[in-house]
This record gives C-alpha cells, structure tokens and sequence, in this order.
C-alpha cells in the first residue's frame, strides 16, 4: 500500500485540553445517496449529523458535526473549540450523534457506527520542505514588480499611505513607476496589514480586470483609474507575505484588501512580512504584475490540442467515441479522465492507483490508456489532486490532514478532508510515479488546485513549516505541480478560476473566472495576452457552463423554452472569446448524449448516447475546427501588440479604450510575434467594421477573424446566415448556419494499432 510516514515523537496538548476528558468526537458515517456536485440526486433531501452531550446538571446540548450529503463512507469529526467546552462545563458526557433533517426512508438506510469522544494526542511531525531558494519560482528579485519605464518630469507618482503603529518596521524603494514598500514588525504587535486606497490623485472609477482574481466578486483586485487619464494598482506581493489569509473590506475611499495574520494550533502569531507594490501610469498594460513563474514547457504542445474532460463510464463505449472523433478529422486532442476513473460510487476518488473494478480495473484502464495514446496519438492521462482526501484512503491519517487555528480538521469536497499543502509534492511523486508506471499516461488533469485560492487552504497545524502561512500552501502546489509535468513527461492541467498565481507551474487550466461577467462586462485581454497566456496555455473559457457568471443567466438566456437566445450564439460567442484571450480549444460535445451533457453519461441526470445514430453536433465540429489551427498559430508565439476598435474603427491601445469607453464595445486585435493576427467582434449586438493589415473585415455579433502561416479563420454573417470558414495545415473546414459542417483533411488519419509501444 502506498503511504507517506509521517515521523512522530512525544505528545503534546493545550493546557485547556489537559483540564477536559474530551476534546474531539468522530463517527463513521455511510451515506447513500450524493447531495452535492455532478452526482446529484435531486430528490435527496440532505439530514444534518450532531453530536449530543450532557451537562453535569442533566442539560442535553447539542453541536453540528456535518451534513451527510455523500454515498459511501466518512468519518465525519467535530473538533470541540474552548468556548464549547466552557459552555458544556465540568462533568459533561459524550451520549451519542444524530440525525436532523432529511426524509426517514433514507435515513433509514444511513449507517452510523463507531460514535466516540476521546482527547486527540497530537504528536510532533517531522515534514521537510523544499527550501524556496532551490525552487525554480520567482524567477526574478523583483518578483510582480510591472518591468516599466522611469516616470518622467512631472509625472504622478504612486504612493501609499496608511497608518501603522510604531512596532512597524515600513521601508519603500522606487522601481520604475511603481512603489515597493515592506512591512514587518513583531510576531502579535499586529494582525491586519491593509492594503490602502487610492491617495495621489481622485478616483474616477474603479474596474475588475479579467482574470485577476483575488477573491471572488466581493473580494476581487480592482484596477482605479484616476482623474487625469492614471491607472492605479496595487496588490500584495503572494511570493514574500506570511499573512494567513487576505480578506476584502469597503472602506469609504473604495474597497481594499487586507492581509491578516491568524494564530496557529498552538496560539502563535508568526512575524508580519508583507511586500506592497503600488504602480502609476498612463499606459494601462504598465501597471499590470508579472508572474515570475518558469514558461511551460509544454505550451506548444498545449496549445496545438483542443481539450476535453470526458469521465469514464463504459470503456468499450468511451474507446468507441474517441476512434470516432478521430476518424471525422479531430486528430490533436488532448483528454482527460475525471473522478469515475477510481470509483463506481463513494470510493476514494484520489490517492488512487487502483482504477475503478466496475469499470473493468487495472486492465481495461491500461486498454484505454493505450486506445488514447498508441492508437489515436492524444494526450491522455488521469485525474488526481492533492486537496481532497477521503477517510477511506489507504494515505489517510488524522496526522496527513490541515488544521484550522482551532484545531479541527479542515474538510474540503464532500466526504473528503483537506490533505496538509506540505505533503502534495512527495505524494505526487509517490502517487504520479506509479500510476506512470502502470499506465503510461503522457498528461494529466491535477483537479482543484489552481481553482483556489492558497488561503483557502492554510494549515494552522503548528507542527509543520510554514504553519498558518498561504505562502506556504502556495509554494507547496507549486512545486507539486512542476512534480507533476516531470512525472507524466508531459503537461499537467488545472481547474482554474484563479490560476493566474501558477502560470506556467500548471500548463493550462480551464480559462474560467467565475465571478467575471463576460457577458456584461469589457473583454481586457491585456493581463491574460501580455503576462499569463505567455507562460502557460489555458483551454476554452472553461467549459461552456463556467463561461459567463451567474450560471442560472445562462440557463434563463440559452437552455430554457423559448429562450430568447440560441445555443448557436452561445458556442460562438465562447469561441470568440477563447481566441480574444489568446486560449487554446475546449471541445464542446455536450450534444452527443441525450439529454445534453457536459460530462456525458458518467455523472448527473439519465442521459443516453445519440452520437452513433445522429453523428457529431455541429458545435463539436465548430469547437475544434475554427479553433485547432489558429490557436496552434498563436500560442507558439507571443502577443505583442493589443488592440480595440471603437465605433469608428480606429484602432487604441487598451489605456485610450477603457478612457473613452470604447472598451465595452470587446472588438479586441491581437498580434503575436510569429505574425499571427486575431481580430474578435465580441459584441452580441453590434456589427464590427475595421481595416487589419489593409483588410476590410465586417464581423457580425460574436464574429472573428484570424491569419498567420498557413492559417486563415473567418466567422461571420453572409447573406443573413452566419458562415464559419477555417484552413489550417491539417483540413478545411466549412459550416453554413442550417447546414452539415464540412471537413476535408490535407492527408487521411494515419491508422496506429493500440499497444505499439
């Protein structure tokens, strides 16, 4: 069995602790049906576990645990906080746990067993970490300092101005046009280190950019612009702070952030460092951090496929699908497997080298796996994280698990306890390492870890580095996610909503940012084109469900009956947007199973296969073919230059746009350096006319356009029907609205026989 030892030595405890019997209550619990994610049964009703006490004078009291919203086994804990302690008083007693809420019939089928209280032993561990200097991030001294000009004569200066104690230690420097100021003073002298306002000049407005994502829509970076034509912005520096966590606060010169130091198990406080970078400019792609990651070497080869999550469900079904696609011409794809992979109901889903037995087991993975790779040349690997560990794990032990600063242990996806950050990159080589071994995998999707952000999942355990520190957790992922890509031999890919932070540790992610409203507010390509899509290749704009926030929107405006938009608008306007950003291709082929299903028939509502009988959507087509060659093109290269046209046609830079408003209008070019030309109409309303390279091109709502070495792209309406006309080097492709698409390839598939290797 594989495990990672974690070495212990005497006990220890609160003194708090040593005064009470108990100080923690689990049970084992064995649910029947999923109340939550992808797994849903709609007609689950979820009940609500407690555990019940009894005071010394007879009162009962009783205290949450969890709600039982999994099938499968947990066992769920409740860790008991001194102010429960003091309120149960001397003398109380454990009597039990319950269930509240749900429907009887299937409580009646719940299991509960093993109900205990006892006082946990922690013990010391002995955990190494990677010394941050021999790790190959930050890539530069300066870290997320913008690389600017100096500000000239008379220009306004950034500033920051907040007022701290004297136990602060503040020191600033001027690099370029920004200010760099550090901040540390004394372990307890402080716990909040905001992140201040806007002070040099008045504030015009103030926007979210795409993609920058601090928090989600309460808790987002914003970028001010400031009377005078200046774009002001700051942030925390992620790679120095040894904050816990950061938090958002309105303040009455406009919201800002905070960083704020909470105190570990054992009730300390670590020393406050923190590292603020305000930057000034009148050019609005100056004031945008770097990322000093290390380029993915693997963005080439991310960039050339169109990507796919497609969950295990019948592997003679899923090998019938994918010899299929590539016979209709969908050769450079890369896909992923999800959950079902491991488990047919509520097994383990990670940590995992054992493939699912209903599924056929460690043969038929193999068989797929050699399907997927030998035979039809994709990329193809598995699914893992090292965020969500379930108590059914051969790798679980209450010692493997985050804490909070009170001592319970930290859950993460239902069922499931948050792995300490620490331990992801000797677990990644532990687990990547032989399921390479077994399988032979050549990419992998490494769920959650780029979809959270790193202080979501601080580990207050003071019995391991970097305790109660995000910077920790985000230098753990960090290294665990170049682990992985060393281990496939091939690119790894994330879930994205916040993977700005590990560009180019990941290789891509779903492109998703879900508190960004792509469908109300301005496409600003610039930090996506200029700063992260240059270290990495994000796929899509997420899945097509992820694309524009809130989700019920999207249901009301294209799923419904008698919706006043078509699903057609839809896929356009989601491809549109995958090229503006600079993305690679997400393929959409959700239509081949009936009812329309984004994971297909491994998860959600009965659905059945119609792929064979009807063929491929159009929108499968149209996501792979006016997508494929044209991202190839531009994700080899490097944007250089960002455009907006406005009504007129006259092409601004990014700082002209957002001034004049002309932004709102998302009718983005871009150019890269290897001459690859994109031109996106990502209005779903107005018609784009502008000169490119001496083209006239008229774009239709959601149209685009785009050229380069052997590459030509063009969406829009002729004749009152919308035409998606693409060549690449490998096929031709030619859809008419209310037509079949058309695909001719250059050269036939080239026939492989699985098991070549």
């Amino acid at each position: 069995m594989l495990g990672l030892v974690l070495l212990a030595a005497i006990a220890s405890s609160s003194p708090d602790a040593e005064m009470y019997p108990f100080d923690t209550v689990t049970a084992k619990v064995t649910g029947v049906l999923f109340g939550s994610g992808a797994n849903t049964d709609p007609t689950y009703v979820v009940p609500q576990l407690y555990a019940t006490f009894r005071k010394a004078d007879g009162e009962t009291k009783e205290h949450w645990i969890y709600a039982v919203n999994h099938k499968g086994s947990f066992v769920a804990n409740l860790r008991l906080t001194p102010e429960m302690r003091r309120e149960l008083g001397a003398g109380a007693t454990f009597l039990g746990v319950r269930l509240e809420g749900g429907r009887p019939e299937t409580n009646a089928r719940i299991a509960i067993e093993d109900a205990k209280a006892f006082k946990e032993e922690l013990k010391p561990l002995s955990i190494r970490v990677t010394p941050r200097d021999e790790l190959p991030f930050p890539n530069r001294r300066d870290t997320i300092v913008p690389k600017t000009a100096e500000p000239a004569a008379g220009d306004l200066l950034a500033q920051w101005s907040v007022s701290l104690p004297e136990c602060c230690r503040v020191s600033s420097r001027r690099v370029g046009k920004s200010l760099v100021v550090d901040v540390e003073a004394p372990a307890g002298s402080i716990t909040e280190i905001p992140l201040g306002t806007a002070c040099e000049a008045k504030k015009a407005r103030s926007f979210p950019l795409p993609y920058l994502t601090w928090g989600e829509k309460t808790g987002r970076v914003m970028v001010d612009l400031l009377e005078g034509g200046w774009f002001r912005l700051a942030e925390f520096d992620w790679y120095v702070s040894n904050a816990s966590e950061v938090f958002a606060r309105e303040t009455p010169g406009g919201r800002e952030l905070v960083a704020r130091y909470l105190p570990d198990t054992s009730g300390r406080l670590n020393p406050v460092r923190e590292r603020i970078v305000v930057t000034l400019s009148r050019d609005f792609d100056e004031v945008l951090p770097e990322i000093p990651n290390p380029k993915s070497p693997w963005k080439r080869v991310c960039g050339s496929r169109v990507w796919r999550s497609h969950p295990a469900w019948n592997r003679e079904e899923d090998a019938a699908l994918w010899r299929a696609a590539r016979a209709a011409g969908f050769l450079r794809l890369a896909v992923t497997d999800h959950e079902t992979m491991w488990r047919d109901g509520g097994e383990p889903f990670t940590f995992c080298t054992v493939a699912a037995a209903g599924k056929g087991g460690d043969a038929a993975q193999l068989a797929y796996t050699m399907t997927m790779i030998d035979e039809l040349g994709y990329l193809y690997g598995p699914y893992n994280n090292f965020t969500d560990l379930s108590t059914q794990s051969g790798f679980f032990s209450r010692d493997a698990v985050a804490r909070r600063p009170d001592g319970s242990l930290c859950t993460a996806w239902m069922r499931c306890y948050c792995p300490k950050p620490v331990l992801a990159p000797a677990a990644c080589d532990m687990f990547a390492g032989e399921l390479k071994r077994k399988f032979g995998f050549n990419t992998a999707y490494c769920d959650v870890h780029t979809s959270m952000l790193p202080w979501r999942r601080t580990d207050y355990d003071s019995r391991v580095p970097g305790a109660a520190t995000y910077a920790q957790t985000f230098y753990s992922w960090g290294e665990m996610l170049l682990r992985q890509k060393r281990n496939w031999a091939g690119p790894v890919y994330s879930e994205g909503a916040h993977q700005f932070m590990w560009a180019g540790l990941a290789d891509g992610s779903y492109a998703q940012d879900r508190s960004y409203d792509f469908r109300n507010d301005p496409w600003i390509v610039d930090f996506e084109l200029l700063r992260t899509q240059r270290l990495s290749t994000d796929f899509g704009m997420g899945s097509l469900s992820m694309f524009s926030p809130p989700r019920s929107n999207l249901e009301r405006m294209y799923y419904q009956p008698g919706a006043p938009k078509g699903r057609d608008e839809l896929i356009d306007r989601f491809i549109a947007a995958t090229i503006a950003f600079g993305h690679s291709g997400f393929l959409v082929c959700d239509g081949c199973w009936d009812p329309p299903n984004a994971f297909g028939p491994a998860y959600g509502r009965p659905t059945r296969p119609v792929w064979r009988e009807r063929g491929f959507p159009a929108e499968m087509y149209r996501s792979y073919f006016m997508v494929q060659a044209l991202a190839a093109a531009y994700t080899a290269s490097e944007a250089v230059s960002v455009r907006y046209a406005g009504a007129d046609g006259r092409l601004r830079t990014a700082s002209e746009a957002i001034v004049d408003g002309s932004i709102a209008r998302n009718a983005v070019v871009a150019r890269y350096a290897n001459g690859t030309v994109t031109v996106v109409n990502g209005s779903d309303s107005a018609t784009l006319d502008v000169v490119v390279d001496g083209r006239r091109l008229v774009l239709g709502p959601n149209g685009f356009a785009g050229w380069g070495d052997g590459v030509e792209v063009l969406s829009t309406d002729v004749g009152g029907r919308r035409v998606h006309e693409a060549e690449g080097p490998e096929y031709a492709y030619r859809e008419v609205e209310g037509e079949a698409p058309a695909v001719k390839l250059k050269s036939p598939p080239v026939t492989r026989t699985a098991g070549s290797r």
